[in-house]
């Protein structure tokens, strides 16, 4: 349980503060897949049983890590103007808006892959795959992210809260997944 609190602890600290934050190197979305999804989920399972770790416990907090990085990638996308003025240098602000809305949907639609993932390794039951109830809503949210052409875009107001919208549903979804798969 220690190192994954000093891991999420040190994630947190150094995510914009530090001598080098890497949120400014351009590293914050691929390390809040990890600190927001499977690290997390490992955390919650370790605080509640004190197993140290499961394979279960980690790997299902694959998909909320991927959605809860869509949600920073979103709010990445409405403020590369203002990122890049204050001299912030996200991932977002170095590879511009039309590289960077691929990030975005990358992130969305790896989702539906890694739940199939999921069942296919036989860590988990076909239960996990009820997350995938929320594919139109991936794909939805993938095809808004690709008829975007520019940062000041007013869709890009929305754009944030509705992808929250969409790793809540898929959070429920895997929240009923696992306790059916535990009751059943």
């Amino acid at each position: 349980a220690l190192p994954i609190c000093l891991i999420g602890l040190l994630g947190g600290l150094l995510y914009t503060a530090g001598p080098v934050p890497y949120k400014y190197l351009g590293l914050g979305e691929a390390a809040i897949v990890l600190l927001m999804g499977p690290l997390m989920t490992q955390g919650a399972a370790t605080a509640v049983s004190g197993d140290a770790f499961s394979a279960q416990a980690f790997w299902v907090g694959i998909g909320p890590g991927l959605l809860i990085t869509c949600v920073l990638a979103s709010n990445n996308l409405d403020d590369i103007d203002g990122d890049r003025a204050a001299g912030a240098r996200t991932l977002a602000v170095r590879i511009g808006f039309g590289r960077y809305r691929l990030v975005y949907v990358l992130a969305m639609l790896t989702v539906i892959p890694a739940q199939i993932a999921l069942w296919a390794s036989g860590v988990f039951d076909a239960w996990i795959l009820l997350g995938l109830l929320v594919t139109p809503l991936l794909l939805s949210r993938a095809r808004e992210v690709l008829a975007l052409r520019r940062s000041d875009d007013p869709a890009l107001a929305s754009l944030t809260p509705r992808t929250g919208q969409v790793h809540l549903l898929f959070g429920v979804l895997l929240i009923i997944a696992v306790v059916l798969a535990r009751a059943l």
